[in-house]
Order: C-alpha cells, then sequence, then structure tokens
C-alpha cells in the first residue's frame, strides 16, 4: 500500500509539493516581467516550449498573443492533442519560420493532415516529424505539399502514404535527416526513393524502417555523397540497391532475407567499407561468402552482429568478418534464434579458423540472449584465449552453479591478464576476477560471491560501468539539428543572429525568482549561462534537493558542499551500494540546514539496510520524515523532537536493540504528526512496547505481520485507519478493546486476524462516524464470519463496503442463508449503499452472504466487481433467476459502461487482466450480470 500524502496544509506557502520545484519567493515582487524590453521578451519566449509560450498570454496586456509573431517557433504537440488546438496554433502564428513542427497523428485528426501540410508549406520548416498509429486504416494520406517545403534540415514520416512526386520537384537541398518508418511509396511510380535521396545533396542521415515499394516500380538506387548515417530495418532487401556511400560512418543492417545477393553477398558488404561502426543482421537462408572477403573494413571500430552459433553458415560469416576488421576494439553479438546447434564447433575446430591478426585490438567483448549452446562457450573461451587486449567480456547470464556450462569460461587461460568477465545478475553487471579452479570452488551461492567481487572492486577503485549499449541509427538526428536547439523536440531554437546578453542584466531579485522556478539540474545548468549567473544557485535562500535513482554519489556530495543557503525545502535521495557509505556525511550537512522534508529510501540488496546517522535527530525543523531500509540509531540524550512534523514514513526500519522505546518518543515528541506509516518496523524483543498516541493524528497505516511492538492508545483525531496485520498476539482476548481505539474513524481497513481472537457479539461501542470500511477476510471458518457481523453491527452509517478474500481453500463451516439470516439484527447496513467483493472463490458461504446483502441492504445501489474465473452461468441463474445477461468483449481496454435501470449490478470478470472502470447510474431494481466473453459478443 501506498503511504497517505502529506497535507497541503502541511506545506509551505508557494512550494508546489511535487517534490522536484523549489518554491518562490513568499514576499510579493513588483509586475517587473511586464517592463521588460522588447528584444529580451522575444529572447524568454524562444527558451520556452509552445504551451509555456501560449501560457504567456495571461501575464499581462504587453504579453497577450505575444507568441503569435515572433521571428521563429516551435510547434511540437503530444499525443492526443485535439485537432482543433493544432488548427488553431497554425491559423494564430503568423511569423516566418517555424523550427520544427511535430504532431502524432490519430482518428481524430487524420482527415486535418492535409491542411496542416498545405499551412506549414506558407513558412520556412526547418524540421517535421508526422507519426502515424497502428489501428485503422493502417497508413493516414500525406498531401504532396509536403514536397513544397524546401528548406527542412530533417524529415521523419510514420505510418502513412507517401504521395507521387509533383512535375519539377526541387528536392530538399538542405535536408540532412530523412527518417521513414512504415511508409508506402505509391504504386506504379517510379524510384521516388531514389529521387528524393538524391534531391537531397546534404543527406547525412538515412533511416528506412519496413518501407513499403511496390514490385512494379523499379529499385531505388542509395547513393548520396555525403551520408553518415545509414538505418535499414527490413524483412527483404528488395526494392533498394546499395551504391557508392563514401563519407559512411554508421551503419545499421537489420535485413532478414537478402533476395538481391544470395551469391555475391561480399560485394554487398563492400559498400560498407568505409563505416567505423557497423550492425549486421546475419541472413536467414545461406548466403555466399568467401573464406577471405576481397577488402577491408580499416576504420570499423565497433561491430554488432545479430546471428547464432547453430548452423556452419552463421559461424563461418562471423569469422570471415571478424578476419576483415582488423583494427576492430568493441565487438557485440546478440543471438537471435534459440534452439538445438545442429552442427558442433568445439574450441579444436574455432582455433582452425583462427587468422594470425584476427582481434589484435579487440578490448571488449558483449554477448547478448546467448543460450548455453557448446558452441556459444567455444567461441567464448576462443576469444578470452587469443585477445591479448581483451579488458571486458560482458555476459547477459550468469551461471547457476559450478555445474553450469558458464563456469567453464571461469578456468578459461586468459591472453590478456587484464580480462575481466562480467555476468549479468538481476539487471546488473557483476564482476568475476576467478582465474583458477580453486577460486572458483569460493564461488557459491555465486550470486552473493558475484556482487562481493563486485564491491571488492569498487573499493579499490575500479568503478563499475554498464555494458556499452549500441547507439541507434537515429542518434545522428540530434547531431543534425540546428546549433541552439536542444533535440527533445519541445524547445524552440535561440535567436541565430547575435544578440546582447540580455539575461546578465537581469535584476537580482528576477534572477532568484527564475532559479526558485526551476528543479536542481536546470539550477545548476543556469551556471553555464554567464558570469552573473555562475554559481548563483548555490546562495539562493531555498533549494530543493531530489536526486534520481542511480545518481552518483560524486553529485550529491557536490551539491550538499556547494549549497551554502540557509533552507533544503526537499532532501530525497535513493541510497544503493554504490552511495551506502556516503549517507551519514550527507545526513551531517543536512542537519547544517533549515530542512522542511527528508526522503532516504534504500534497497533490497546485499547488506539489506544502511546504517543512518544519529544527525538526522538534529533536523528540527522537519514537517516530513520518510526513511526505508535502514537502521535507526538510538536516539541522542536531550532529543528534542520533531515540533513541526506532520508525516512520519518507515518502511523496513529497523529500530536498535537492547533500548528504550524510540519509536513512542519520536511521536510523542511530534506534537504536530498527522500522517503515520509504519510499514513492517522492526523492534526488537528486548525493548519495551511503544505506544502510539497522537492528539492531533488523521490517518494511521501499519502494515506488520505481528502486533508486536507497540500499542495503540488515544487518538482522538483519527479519521483514517489502515491495520493490516496478521496475528494479534498481544490482544488475543481483547480485540473488541483494540478496535475501540479506531471508533473516531471514517475509514476504516482492517485485515481478519489468521489466529482465533475473543470479539464479543456485539460490542460496547459503535463507529458512528464510519462511511467506509475495508476487510481482508474470508468466510471459511465460524470466527472470521463472527467478526464480520459484529462489525457489521457496529457500524450504523456504514455506506460503503469493501470484502477481499485473502484465504482460498474448503471452508471448515457451512453459514448458510438461514444461519446469516439468524445473525442478522435489525439496523444493520440502514445506509449501506456499495458493496466490492474481490477474489472470491465461489465458496456457498460468500454466495449466502452476497445473497443476504441484496435481499437486506434497502438503500443497496451497486454491487460491484466480483472476479470469478472459468465461472458456470448455470450457477448464477439458480441464485438469481432473473438475471438478464450482458456481453463485453475481452479485449476492452478500459470499458466504461453506463447501465441504466439498474439498482443492483453484479460484474464478473473472466480474465483478472482486464481492467475495468465501471460508470453506474441505479433507476429501478433489475439485476444486470456483466460478463466479459473469451471468443465473441453475443446478446
Amino acid at each position: 500500500m501506498e503511504p497517505p500524502p502529506p497535507p497541503a496544509a502541511a506545506r509551505r506557502d508557494g512550494e508546489s509539493g511535487t517534490g522536484g520545484t523549489m518554491e518562490p519567493a513568499p514576499s510579493a515582487a513588483p509586475d517587473l516581467l511586464s517592463s521588460l524590453q522588447a528584444d529580451m521578451r522575444d529572447e524568454l519566449l524562444l527558451r520556452l516550449d509552445l504551451r509555456s509560450a501560449v501560457r504567456t498570454s495571461a501575464l499581462s496586456r504587453t504579453w497577450r498573443r505575444l507568441w503569435e509573431s515572433l521571428g521563429m517557433i516551435s510547434l511540437c504537440f503530444p499525443k492526443g492533442t485535439p485537432p482543433s488546438i493544432v488548427d488553431s496554433v497554425l491559423l494564430r502564428y503568423t511569423g516566418p519560420r517555424i523550427s520544427r513542427f511535430a504532431v502524432y497523428v490519430d482518428e481524430a485528426c487524420a482527415g486535418r493532415i492535409d491542411d496542416w501540410v498545405i499551412a506549414l508549406s506558407g513558412h520556412n520548416v526547418d524540421s517535421i516529424d508526422i507519426s502515424g498509429y497502428f489501428g485503422v486504416p493502417l497508413a493516414f494520406n500525406l498531401h504532396s505539399s509536403i514536397f513544397s517545403c524546401g528548406s527542412l534540415t530533417s524529415l521523419e514520416l510514420s505510418l502513412c502514404n507517401l504521395p507521387p512526386l509533383p512535375v519539377g520537384f526541387a528536392g530538399f537541398p538542405a535536408l540532412q535527416v530523412l527518417l521513414l518508418n512504415y511508409v508506402n511509396f505509391p504504386a506504379n511510380g517510379g524510384n521516388e526513393l531514389e529521387v528524393i535521396i538524391r534531391q537531397s545533396p546534404s543527406l547525412q542521415y538515412l533511416t528506412l524502417h519496413n518501407v513499403f515499394i511496390p514490385e512494379d516500380c523499379p529499385d531505388s538506387l542509395i547513393q548520396a555523397p555525403n551520408l553518415r548515417s545509414l538505418n535499414i530495418f527490413s524483412e527483404y532487401d528488395d526494392g533498394w540497391i546499395i551504391g557508392e556511400l563514401p563519407c559512411l560512418e554508421d551503419a545499421d543492417m537489420m535485413v532478414s532475407f537478402y533476395d538481391h545477393h544470395p551469391h555475391d553477398f561480399g560485394d554487398f558488404l563492400a559498400r560498407f567499407a568505409p563505416v567505423r561502426k557497423l550492425t549486421l543482421f546475419t541472413p536467414v537462408e545461406e548466403v555466399k561468402v568467401p573464406h577471405e572477403l576481397p577488402f577491408t573494413f580499416h576504420n570499423l571500430k565497433n561491430l554488432k552482429l545479430c546471428t547464432h552459433f547453430i548452423h556452419m553458415n552463421s559461424i563461418l560469416l562471423t569469422f570471415t568478418l571478424l578476419r576483415s576488421c582488423p583494427n576492430l576494439e568493441h565487438l557485440e553479438i546478440e543471438i537471435i534464434i534459440d534452439s538445438d546447434q545442429t552442427f558442433e564447433a568445439d574450441l579444436e575446430f574455432l582455433n582452425a579458423k583462427w587468422t594470425d591478426g584476427m582481434c589484435d585490438n579487440l578490448q571488449v567483448v558483449q554477448m547478448i540472449d546467448i543460450a548455453r549452446l557448446p558452441n556459444e562457450i567455444s567461441f567464448m573461451e576462443l576469444i578470452l584465449t587469443k585477445a591479448r587486449l581483451l579488458r571486458k567480456l560482458y555476459i547477459s547470464a550468469c551461471p547457476y552453479s559450478i555445474h553450469d556450462p558458464l563456469a567453464e569460461i571461469l578456468k578459461c587461460q586468459r591472453a590478456s591478464p587484464q580480462a575481466r568477465i562480467l555476468f549479468k545478475v538481476a539487471c546488473s553487471w557483476y564482476l568475476q576476477t576467478c582465474t583458477s579452479r580453486r577460486n572458483l570452488k569460493s564461488v557459491g551461492p555465486l550470486s552473493r560471491r558475484l556482487a562481493g567481487a563486485d564491491a571488492r572492486e569498487r573499493r579499490s577503485g575500479v568503478v563499475m560501468e554498464p555494458p556499452p549499449a549500441a547507439a541507434a541509427a537515429t542518434d545522428g538526428v540530434d547531431a543534425a539539428r540546428r546549433s541552439g536547439e536542444s533535440g527533445t523536440g519541445d524547445t524552440m531554437e535561440p535567436s541565430p543572429s547575435a544578440a546582447p546578453d540580455l539575461l546578465s542584466s537581469l535584476p537580482a531579485d528576477l534572477r532568484d525568482e527564475l532559479l526558485l522556478r526551476l528543479d536542481l539540474r536546470g539550477a545548476v545548468r543556469t551556471s553555464a549561462l554567464s558570469r552573473a549567473w555562475r554559481r548563483l544557485w548555490e546562495s539562493l535562500g531555498m533549494i530543493s534537493l531530489c536526486f534520481p535513482k542511480g545518481t552518483p554519489p560524486s553529485i550529491v556530495d557536490s551539491v550538499l558542499l556547494r549549497y551554502t543557503g540557509p533552507r533544503i525545502s526537499r532532501f530525497a535521495v535513493y541510497v544503493d551500494e554504490a552511495c551506502a557509505g556516503r549517507v551519514d556525511d550527507w545526513v551531517i550537512a543536512l542537519s547544517g540546514h533549515n530542512v522542511d522534508s527528508i526522503d532516504i529510501s534504500g534497497y533490497f540488496g546485499v547488506p539489506l539496510p544502511f546504517n543512518l546517522h544519529s544527525s538526522i535527530f538534529s533536523c528540527g525543523s522537519l514537517t516530513s520524515l520518510e526513511l526505508s531500509l535502514c537502521n535507526i540509531p538510538p536516539l541522542p540524550v536531550g532529543f528534542a523532537g520533531f515540533p513541526a512534523l506532520q508525516v512520519l514514513l518507515l518502511n523496513y526500519v529497523y529500530f536498535p536493540a537492547n533500548g528504550g522505546n524510540e519509536l513512542e518518543v519520536i511521536i510523542r515528541q511530534s506534537p504536530s504528526l498527522q500522517y503515520l506509516t509504519l510499514h513492517n518496523v522492526l523492534i526488537p524483543g528486548d525493548c519495551p512496547d511503544s505506544l502510539i498516541q497522537a492528539p492531533n493524528l488523521r490517518s494511521l497505516n501499519i502494515f506488520s505481520e505481528y502486533d508486536d511492538g507497540w500499542i495503540i492508545g488515544e487518538l482522538p483525531c483519527l479519521e483514517d485507519a489502515d491495520m493490516m496485520v496478521s496475528f494479534y498476539d498481544h490482544h488475543p482476548h481483547d480485540f473488541g478493546d483494540f478496535l475501540a481505539r479506531f471508533a473516531p474513524v471514517r475509514k476504516f481497513t482492517l485485515f481478519t486476524p489468521v489466529e482465533e481472537v475473543k470479539v464479543p457479539h456485539t460490542l460496547p461501542f459503535t463507529f458512528d462516524n464510519l462511511k467506509n470500511l475495508k476487510l481482508c477476510t474470508h468466510f471459511i471458518e465460524m470466527d472470521s464470519i463472527l467478526l464480520t457481523f459484529t462489525l457489521l453491527r457496529s457500524c450504523p452509517n456504514i455506506e460503503h463496503l469493501e470484502i477481499e478474500i485473502i484465504i482460498d481453500s474448503d471452508q471448515t463451516v457451512e453459514a448458510d442463508l438461514e444461519f446469516l439470516n439468524a445473525v442478522w439484527t435489525d439496523g444493520m447496513c440502514d445506509n449501506l449503499q456499495v458493496v466490492q467483493m474481490t477474489d472470491i472463490a465461489r465458496l456457498p458461504n460468500e454466495i449466502s452472504f452476497m445473497e443476504l446483502i441484496l435481499t437486506k441492504a434497502r438503500l443497496l445501489r451497486t454491487f460491484l466487481k466480483v472476479g470469478w474465473e472459468n465461472i458456470r452461468l448455470g450457477d448464477i441463474f439458480c441464485i438469481w433467476p432473473n438475471a438478464r445477461l450482458v456481453h463485453l468483449h475481452e479485449d476492452t481496454e478500459d470499458p466504461c459502461v453506463v447501465l441504466k435501470e439498474v439498482d443492483v449490478v453484479l460484474v464478473v470478470c473472466y480474465s483478472s487482466s482486464v481492467g475495468c472502470s465501471w460508470c453506474l447510474q441505479s433507476c429501478s431494481s433489475s439485476l444486470k450480470l456483466c460478463s466479459f466473453s473469451r471468443n465473441r459478443c453475443s446478446s
């Protein structure tokens, strides 16, 4: 369960509450923005995205519609933007230049794309990105005005039908990036792809993903004098031919069948001789490749092969390529077929294929998705014994034991003394330095030893980096963008003309206000603007320090060391193995500031919890404290408490042994506490129980297996309680007294005790305020059934009841409708309106209880969401003979059904993977049964 959100009232005035944004200055400031000079206003607008630029119209009359006449603008519309918004923006913008236009075409706007392309052709557009969708129809039609945008430097089209080229097509003289993804060329046409490429002399980056060229069209020659990157993803090599590409540096050829090159595959490869980086998909069908290619890849440093070691042909092709790459430094092999090998290529066979000079400069090898086949193991052993400069061998698997085939690699003698093997364990790369059989015997259990080896390397100063991923061919898109543009697709370019440094001349109070509205990364990056902005963030009056997961500890060190301001609104960090030893210094540094909120989360790893420094108790200004997976230190002498603390969340937190009742002291010394969450908090058995008693507590959430270590005291302001406790060792004979502590609540979640507890037939108190009750219980044993009825008798004003079945086994007692009627008393559930039954097991007791509710609850409107699998509808009709059946498709993503003329509704889901959102309206007293049909919709 998620912890309760901190209260809005607990936040300081002006704070956004997101945890990642700084608060604005609390003091009112004059309207400085309206007095800015026109050129400064334009420069500020150019640095905003489209949405923010349009919203500046609300600042003042001076700023109203100022964006509509900007000399340049970037129009990037997120997915789902209504077409009327795009229409309005294109209609209003009267400036000469659009740096980027990006839109996602769905069914709602497929009919508007022609008008948009026509409107764009009236401007100087630098970049166009129009993406379609996988729906009906599959591809939308593109207007021929796209070929009139002669100033384009980047064109990206997805899932569309290209129109025929117009007569006298002048080309795209400035085009540098062309990306076509699932694009269909017209039938009965010419070689239009070739014409577009030939008429784009500046083209540097070309990507063709599943481009369809009809069979009646001639093949298009891909020949470009300045092309640097080529990416082709296709099942067949038909429709195009590779010509001369003298400047090519990066090629990604993901093609399965080479119909045009079955007997001259070597000539096909020769087209990529100049590249520095090559990705090649091994042909599915056999092609003819010579033992040695008549050329060499002199510039090739990085080679990725999507291949396998099952057939002889793919193995020989791999060795042919390696012989032709004398300067290769990085080799990545991704296994694409997982089946039994048809040919045995042992170490002796592979040694015979090895030639002098092969892999002389090879430093990094990466093996992905290996199947542990003997041929794969032999190839990795060969690399280890031959590559003299090898530094790292990445393997995307880990040996299960010393008998695993992968463990044989650890015994292999290595030609390079620097060679290291890294196994992938649970999405992380761990180092293995074992080089002998003696070391191998000390490996188990392997996962822990690998993690230990990783830690030893880290302590010795060697930094573990993730495996180098092959860059996508589309990486060139960012390089092709104009200088000054961020490349995110949502930010406008700065003005191309040189302008005075207006930002440096901003008043100091305006600079501070701008910094306060940025997140930490944005604030630090302002230091690069000018000398006036350099390190300005370090002396701000308030800052929010929220570090994402994976942030290097040196970054946190540097920020805390440099920030000299008085107040930190929020500090949030994720503690992993790399920074577990640095937490103490961070907590000490935080104690020197006024910190409003601290969120320090640990990880489920080795060791499990990290140690927290006692300086945490010196942060007396805290309003929120969230700690996860850590060891709490003993309370210091004279602990003054947290007088302003409103939110306390402890998740897998361990209190010290041989100590006092630290938890009780912390709660007692936090008089403003309103939200308390304790998830699996461990209090040693030698410590006294902690009394949970807070005068202003509004929400209490406890998730624990046992109720030891704490006792519930008086909580007069409690509104919401969530007690997920399995065993009540402290309350076996006075469970009613335990429940009495929650009498004031309006919302209550209770986990039925696993072992029997003593509950009277009627509680000596009532939950007068309780409107919403959730019970995690079952109808198997008499004790849990009686407890359910005892609670219902004590809730005279309950409106919403949710019952989640937590045990799925045979019932030990029969509680039929006659028995349940006898237990029912007058006044029970008089105000009940909604009942929700979850994860029921179709036991007779459960059916009887539901039938009882239907016959007794006079104000019931909705009986919601009952999940049954493999249901037999005949069973339902026996209970509700007048039920009418309504079918819904199982593949409905989010069915929102308005059921009219319904008083009581039973929702039955066949598949638990289907998420439903039901909108129910009550009118009469009929019953409908809604069921997901696996095959078809029938009435």
